[in-house]
Protein backbone atom coordinates (compact mmCIF):
# COMPACT_ATOMS: atom_id res chain seq x y z
CA UNK A 1 0.00 0.00 0.00
CA UNK A 2 2.50 2.61 0.66
CA UNK A 3 4.36 1.73 -2.50
CA UNK A 4 1.07 2.48 -4.11
CA UNK A 5 0.99 5.71 -2.34
CA UNK A 6 4.17 6.57 -3.25
CA UNK A 7 3.85 5.77 -6.92
CA UNK A 8 0.21 7.57 -6.78
CA UNK A 9 1.42 11.00 -5.54
CA UNK A 10 4.55 10.98 -7.43
CA UNK A 11 2.96 10.88 -10.98
CA UNK A 12 0.37 13.51 -9.40
CA UNK A 13 3.07 15.45 -8.88
CA UNK A 14 4.06 15.20 -12.45
CA UNK A 15 0.55 16.01 -13.60
CA UNK A 16 0.48 19.18 -11.96
CA UNK A 17 2.78 20.19 -15.43
CA UNK A 18 0.30 17.73 -17.74
CA UNK A 19 -3.27 17.36 -18.70
CA UNK A 20 -5.86 14.72 -20.15
CA UNK A 21 -9.06 14.44 -22.48
CA UNK A 22 -11.67 12.05 -23.79
CA UNK A 23 -11.03 8.56 -25.26
CA UNK A 24 -11.88 9.25 -28.91
CA UNK A 25 -8.47 9.99 -30.70
CA UNK A 26 -5.54 8.52 -29.16
CA UNK A 27 -2.93 12.00 -30.58
CA UNK A 28 -4.58 14.67 -32.23
CA UNK A 29 -3.41 18.40 -32.61
CA UNK A 30 -4.78 21.27 -30.71
CA UNK A 31 -4.78 23.77 -32.39
CA UNK A 32 -6.46 24.63 -36.19
CA UNK A 33 -4.53 27.17 -37.50
CA UNK A 34 -7.05 26.88 -40.87
CA UNK A 35 -10.42 28.25 -39.79
CA UNK A 36 -11.74 25.91 -42.96
CA UNK A 37 -10.04 22.64 -42.06
CA UNK A 38 -12.69 21.68 -39.73
CA UNK A 39 -16.49 20.51 -39.37
CA UNK A 40 -18.94 23.04 -37.40
CA UNK A 41 -20.94 20.22 -37.24
CA UNK A 42 -21.06 16.19 -38.73
CA UNK A 43 -24.08 14.25 -37.34
CA UNK A 44 -23.90 10.34 -37.81
CA UNK A 45 -25.54 6.74 -36.40
CA UNK A 46 -24.31 3.65 -35.94
CA UNK A 47 -26.09 0.21 -35.16
CA UNK A 48 -25.35 -3.14 -34.74
CA UNK A 49 -27.80 -6.75 -34.75
CA UNK A 50 -26.88 -10.00 -33.77
CA UNK A 51 -28.53 -13.64 -33.73
CA UNK A 52 -27.34 -15.06 -30.49
CA UNK A 53 -27.13 -18.11 -28.81
CA UNK A 54 -26.20 -19.26 -25.37
CA UNK A 55 -25.68 -22.48 -24.04
CA UNK A 56 -25.62 -22.07 -20.12
CA UNK A 57 -24.95 -24.54 -17.90
CA UNK A 58 -27.99 -26.40 -15.99
CA UNK A 59 -30.10 -24.57 -17.79
CA UNK A 60 -32.30 -23.50 -20.90
CA UNK A 61 -30.17 -22.77 -23.92
CA UNK A 62 -31.25 -19.32 -25.14
CA UNK A 63 -31.16 -17.71 -28.72
CA UNK A 64 -32.31 -14.98 -30.52
CA UNK A 65 -31.92 -11.74 -32.86
CA UNK A 66 -30.99 -8.90 -30.97
CA UNK A 67 -31.02 -4.54 -31.39
CA UNK A 68 -27.59 -4.37 -29.41
CA UNK A 69 -26.91 -1.11 -30.22
CA UNK A 70 -27.96 2.02 -32.15
CA UNK A 71 -25.65 5.33 -31.67
CA UNK A 72 -26.41 8.95 -32.52
CA UNK A 73 -22.81 10.77 -32.69
CA UNK A 74 -22.85 14.46 -33.29
CA UNK A 75 -19.41 16.52 -33.18
CA UNK A 76 -18.00 19.74 -34.70
CA UNK A 77 -15.80 22.62 -33.85
CA UNK A 78 -17.80 26.53 -31.95
CA UNK A 79 -14.08 27.49 -33.18
CA UNK A 80 -11.13 25.96 -34.36
CA UNK A 81 -9.79 25.16 -31.05
CA UNK A 82 -13.26 24.65 -29.39
CA UNK A 83 -15.10 21.55 -30.22
CA UNK A 84 -17.71 19.86 -28.72
CA UNK A 85 -18.61 15.74 -28.79
CA UNK A 86 -21.91 13.81 -28.34
CA UNK A 87 -22.74 10.08 -28.38
CA UNK A 88 -26.23 8.81 -27.04
CA UNK A 89 -27.42 5.40 -27.39
CA UNK A 90 -30.87 5.17 -28.16
CA UNK A 91 -31.96 1.64 -27.50
CA UNK A 92 -31.22 3.14 -23.62
CA UNK A 93 -33.58 6.10 -23.44
CA UNK A 94 -35.88 3.75 -21.08
CA UNK A 95 -32.95 4.77 -18.57
CA UNK A 96 -33.49 8.47 -18.89
CA UNK A 97 -36.64 7.94 -16.20
CA UNK A 98 -34.29 8.37 -13.18
CA UNK A 99 -31.20 10.54 -15.09
CA UNK A 100 -31.46 12.18 -18.03
CA UNK A 101 -28.72 11.78 -19.26
CA UNK A 102 -28.48 7.89 -18.41
CA UNK A 103 -28.17 6.72 -22.06
CA UNK A 104 -25.82 9.56 -23.00
CA UNK A 105 -22.06 7.94 -23.49
CA UNK A 106 -20.03 10.98 -24.23
CA UNK A 107 -21.48 14.81 -23.84
CA UNK A 108 -18.21 17.03 -23.23
CA UNK A 109 -16.42 20.29 -24.11
CA UNK A 110 -12.84 20.14 -25.56
CA UNK A 111 -10.29 23.34 -25.91
CA UNK A 112 -7.57 22.71 -27.21
CA UNK A 113 -5.32 26.70 -26.83
CA UNK A 114 -2.33 24.70 -28.40
CA UNK A 115 -0.89 21.69 -29.93
CA UNK A 116 0.34 20.69 -26.54
CA UNK A 117 -3.04 20.90 -24.08
CA UNK A 118 -6.57 19.36 -23.80
CA UNK A 119 -8.64 20.75 -21.80
CA UNK A 120 -12.01 18.67 -21.38
CA UNK A 121 -15.66 19.41 -19.54
CA UNK A 122 -18.99 17.70 -19.30
CA UNK A 123 -19.36 13.34 -19.51
CA UNK A 124 -16.12 11.66 -20.13
CA UNK A 125 -14.92 8.54 -20.33
CA UNK A 126 -13.03 7.73 -17.21
CA UNK A 127 -9.31 7.67 -18.06
CA UNK A 128 -8.71 3.91 -17.39
CA UNK A 129 -5.64 2.08 -19.13
CA UNK A 130 -6.31 -0.87 -21.17
CA UNK A 131 -7.01 -1.89 -24.45
CA UNK A 132 -10.48 -3.81 -23.98
CA UNK A 133 -11.89 -0.74 -21.65
CA UNK A 134 -10.60 1.55 -24.78
CA UNK A 135 -12.64 -0.33 -26.99
CA UNK A 136 -15.75 1.12 -28.26
CA UNK A 137 -19.04 -0.89 -26.93
CA UNK A 138 -20.10 -1.17 -30.42
CA UNK A 139 -16.60 -3.08 -31.46
CA UNK A 140 -16.48 -5.60 -28.18
CA UNK A 141 -18.49 -9.22 -29.11
CA UNK A 142 -17.24 -10.48 -25.69
CA UNK A 143 -15.00 -8.93 -22.96
CA UNK A 144 -14.42 -9.81 -19.14
CA UNK A 145 -16.93 -8.95 -16.18
CA UNK A 146 -15.60 -5.81 -15.01
CA UNK A 147 -15.66 -4.48 -18.79
CA UNK A 148 -19.50 -5.30 -18.76
CA UNK A 149 -20.15 -4.22 -14.99
CA UNK A 150 -18.11 -0.94 -14.72
CA UNK A 151 -20.15 2.67 -14.81
CA UNK A 152 -17.33 3.94 -17.45
CA UNK A 153 -18.92 7.52 -18.11
CA UNK A 154 -18.68 10.10 -15.53
CA UNK A 155 -19.42 13.95 -15.79
CA UNK A 156 -15.92 15.75 -14.21
CA UNK A 157 -13.05 17.84 -15.64
CA UNK A 158 -10.18 16.69 -17.50
CA UNK A 159 -5.83 17.93 -18.64
CA UNK A 160 -3.99 16.08 -21.39
CA UNK A 161 -0.24 17.33 -22.11
CA UNK A 162 0.70 15.99 -25.55
CA UNK A 163 4.46 15.99 -25.14
CA UNK A 164 6.85 17.27 -28.46
CA UNK A 165 7.02 14.54 -31.01
CA UNK A 166 3.32 13.54 -30.49
CA UNK A 167 4.52 10.30 -29.10
CA UNK A 168 3.35 10.60 -25.60
CA UNK A 169 0.82 12.45 -23.62
CA UNK A 170 -0.19 12.58 -19.48
CA UNK A 171 -3.86 13.14 -18.51
CA UNK A 172 -5.50 13.71 -15.66
CA UNK A 173 -9.31 13.66 -14.65
CA UNK A 174 -11.48 14.59 -11.76
CA UNK A 175 -15.01 13.10 -12.09
CA UNK A 176 -17.69 11.27 -10.18
CA UNK A 177 -17.02 8.10 -8.79
CA UNK A 178 -18.11 4.89 -10.90
CA UNK A 179 -19.57 3.76 -7.81
CA UNK A 180 -21.40 7.05 -6.43
CA UNK A 181 -24.96 5.32 -5.57
CA UNK A 182 -26.32 9.14 -7.29
CA UNK A 183 -24.84 12.09 -8.48
CA UNK A 184 -24.03 14.50 -5.93
CA UNK A 185 -23.21 12.07 -3.07
CA UNK A 186 -19.34 13.36 -3.16
CA UNK A 187 -17.64 9.81 -4.14
CA UNK A 188 -14.72 11.09 -6.71
CA UNK A 189 -12.40 9.56 -9.07
CA UNK A 190 -8.98 10.48 -9.58
CA UNK A 191 -7.46 9.64 -12.90
CA UNK A 192 -3.94 9.16 -14.43
CA UNK A 193 -2.89 7.76 -17.39
CA UNK A 194 0.28 7.68 -19.97
CA UNK A 195 -0.45 7.09 -23.70
CA UNK A 196 2.84 6.09 -25.04
CA UNK A 197 3.61 4.94 -28.93
CA UNK A 198 7.45 3.42 -29.21
CA UNK A 199 7.72 1.88 -32.35
CA UNK A 200 5.54 -0.95 -32.61
CA UNK A 201 4.98 -0.98 -28.63
CA UNK A 202 2.00 1.34 -27.14
CA UNK A 203 0.86 1.64 -24.12
CA UNK A 204 -2.45 2.84 -22.33
CA UNK A 205 -0.94 2.58 -18.69
CA UNK A 206 -2.92 4.32 -15.61
CA UNK A 207 -3.72 4.79 -11.28
CA UNK A 208 -6.83 5.59 -10.54
CA UNK A 209 -8.54 6.11 -6.93
CA UNK A 210 -12.07 5.36 -6.64
CA UNK A 211 -14.34 6.39 -4.04
CA UNK A 212 -16.79 4.35 -2.64
CA UNK A 213 -19.43 4.98 0.60
CA UNK A 214 -18.50 6.18 4.00
CA UNK A 215 -14.86 7.98 2.32
CA UNK A 216 -13.16 4.30 0.94
CA UNK A 217 -11.58 4.13 -1.64
CA UNK A 218 -10.23 0.97 -4.39
CA UNK A 219 -7.10 1.86 -5.91
CA UNK A 220 -6.52 0.66 -9.47
CA UNK A 221 -3.59 -0.13 -11.73
CA UNK A 222 -4.08 -0.77 -15.07
CA UNK A 223 -1.74 -1.55 -17.79
CA UNK A 224 -2.61 -1.74 -21.27
CA UNK A 225 0.48 -3.16 -23.81
CA UNK A 226 -0.36 -3.53 -27.85
CA UNK A 227 2.63 -4.76 -29.63
CA UNK A 228 2.18 -3.68 -33.13
CA UNK A 229 3.92 -5.54 -36.24
CA UNK A 230 2.24 -4.67 -39.64
CA UNK A 231 -1.13 -6.09 -39.78
CA UNK A 232 -0.75 -7.93 -36.44
CA UNK A 233 -1.25 -6.87 -33.34
CA UNK A 234 -1.22 -8.53 -29.71
CA UNK A 235 -2.72 -6.21 -26.47
CA UNK A 236 -2.33 -7.77 -23.28
CA UNK A 237 -3.91 -5.86 -20.20
CA UNK A 238 -3.21 -6.34 -17.01
CA UNK A 239 -5.71 -4.72 -13.69
CA UNK A 240 -5.00 -4.88 -10.28
CA UNK A 241 -8.03 -3.31 -7.99
CA UNK A 242 -7.33 -3.06 -4.47
CA UNK A 243 -10.07 -2.26 -1.48
CA UNK A 244 -9.83 -2.50 2.06
CA UNK A 245 -11.08 -6.06 2.11
CA UNK A 246 -8.79 -7.49 0.02
CA UNK A 247 -5.10 -7.99 -0.10
CA UNK A 248 -3.14 -5.31 -2.23
CA UNK A 249 -1.82 -7.63 -4.88
CA UNK A 250 -4.07 -10.43 -6.96
CA UNK A 251 -7.62 -10.33 -4.68
CA UNK A 252 -9.39 -8.36 -7.58
CA UNK A 253 -7.81 -8.29 -10.61
CA UNK A 254 -7.20 -9.53 -14.42
CA UNK A 255 -5.41 -10.82 -17.14
CA UNK A 256 -6.43 -10.80 -20.96
CA UNK A 257 -5.03 -11.03 -24.01
CA UNK A 258 -5.95 -10.77 -27.61
CA UNK A 259 -4.47 -11.38 -31.08
CA UNK A 260 -5.87 -9.94 -34.22
CA UNK A 261 -5.09 -10.12 -37.88
CA UNK A 262 -5.98 -8.39 -40.51
CA UNK A 263 -5.60 -10.65 -43.28
CA UNK A 264 -6.73 -8.09 -46.01
CA UNK A 265 -9.26 -4.95 -46.20
CA UNK A 266 -11.97 -6.88 -45.94
CA UNK A 267 -10.87 -9.53 -43.51
CA UNK A 268 -9.87 -10.29 -39.84
CA UNK A 269 -9.36 -12.56 -37.30
CA UNK A 270 -9.07 -12.60 -33.65
CA UNK A 271 -8.37 -14.94 -30.41
CA UNK A 272 -9.34 -13.63 -27.19
CA UNK A 273 -8.36 -15.02 -23.82
CA UNK A 274 -7.94 -13.96 -19.99
CA UNK A 275 -8.39 -15.13 -16.43
CA UNK A 276 -10.08 -12.52 -13.77
CA UNK A 277 -11.16 -12.39 -10.12
CA UNK A 278 -14.27 -9.99 -10.00
CA UNK A 279 -15.48 -9.02 -7.02
CA UNK A 280 -19.01 -7.57 -7.70
CA UNK A 281 -19.00 -4.97 -4.37
CA UNK A 282 -16.26 -4.25 -2.70
CA UNK A 283 -17.90 -3.77 1.10
CA UNK A 284 -18.81 -7.97 0.60
CA UNK A 285 -17.03 -11.03 0.88
CA UNK A 286 -16.97 -13.13 -1.96
CA UNK A 287 -15.44 -12.98 -5.59
CA UNK A 288 -15.92 -14.61 -9.17
CA UNK A 289 -12.85 -16.41 -10.36
CA UNK A 290 -13.34 -17.88 -14.11
CA UNK A 291 -11.26 -17.94 -17.64
CA UNK A 292 -12.66 -15.96 -21.00
CA UNK A 293 -11.74 -17.16 -24.36
CA UNK A 294 -12.99 -17.45 -27.42
CA UNK A 295 -12.53 -16.33 -31.64
CA UNK A 296 -14.08 -14.40 -34.28
CA UNK A 297 -13.94 -12.74 -37.56
CA UNK A 298 -15.30 -9.80 -38.82
CA UNK A 299 -15.26 -9.02 -42.90
CA UNK A 300 -16.00 -5.71 -44.23
CA UNK A 301 -17.57 -6.21 -47.83
CA UNK A 302 -17.51 -2.88 -49.54
CA UNK A 303 -14.33 -1.64 -51.48
CA UNK A 304 -13.10 1.47 -49.79
CA UNK A 305 -14.53 1.79 -46.48
CA UNK A 306 -15.56 -0.33 -43.15
CA UNK A 307 -18.45 1.40 -42.57
CA UNK A 308 -20.20 -2.35 -43.19
CA UNK A 309 -19.16 -5.13 -41.21
CA UNK A 310 -19.91 -9.02 -40.55
CA UNK A 311 -19.14 -10.16 -37.50
CA UNK A 312 -19.32 -13.87 -36.25
CA UNK A 313 -17.94 -15.40 -33.05
CA UNK A 314 -17.73 -18.05 -30.42
CA UNK A 315 -16.32 -17.59 -26.61
CA UNK A 316 -16.94 -19.36 -23.40
CA UNK A 317 -16.99 -17.20 -19.95
CA UNK A 318 -19.24 -16.71 -16.74
CA UNK A 319 -21.81 -14.41 -15.87
CA UNK A 320 -22.30 -12.05 -12.72
CA UNK A 321 -23.97 -15.26 -11.03
CA UNK A 322 -20.65 -17.75 -11.86
CA UNK A 323 -22.44 -19.79 -14.33
CA UNK A 324 -20.53 -21.08 -17.66
CA UNK A 325 -21.90 -19.90 -21.11
CA UNK A 326 -21.41 -20.83 -24.37
CA UNK A 327 -21.95 -18.22 -26.52
CA UNK A 328 -22.10 -17.73 -30.53
CA UNK A 329 -23.06 -14.82 -32.52
CA UNK A 330 -23.53 -13.27 -35.57
CA UNK A 331 -23.99 -10.31 -36.75
CA UNK A 332 -23.72 -6.75 -39.16
CA UNK A 333 -22.58 -3.38 -37.95
CA UNK A 334 -23.22 -0.36 -39.98
CA UNK A 335 -22.16 3.39 -39.90
CA UNK A 336 -24.26 6.19 -41.05
CA UNK A 337 -22.85 9.82 -42.02
CA UNK A 338 -25.81 12.15 -41.86
CA UNK A 339 -24.93 15.43 -42.24
CA UNK A 340 -21.78 17.52 -42.08
CA UNK A 341 -20.88 21.00 -42.64
CA UNK A 342 -17.46 22.64 -42.47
Amino acid sequence: MKLFSSLIMGLLCVAATAAAQDRPPLFTVGNTSDSLAYEKVKIGMEARFDFAFDAIKDAKDEAGFHGRYLNLMLDGHIIPELSYHWRQRLNKLGEMKNDVFGATDNLYLDWSPSSRWDLSAGKLTVDIGGYEYDNAPINEFFSSLFWNHFACYQFGVGARYNFPGGKHSLSFQFTNSPYAAKLGDSNFAYNLMWRGHMGFFHTLWSVNVMQYGNGHTAQFISLGNRFEFGNFYLDLDLQNRHSRHEKFWFGDWFAIAKANLRLSHHFDIFAKGGYERWKPEFEKPGAIECPLYGIGAEYYPLKKSRDLRIHAAIDVCHDDTNTRRLQAQIGITWKMDIFSWR
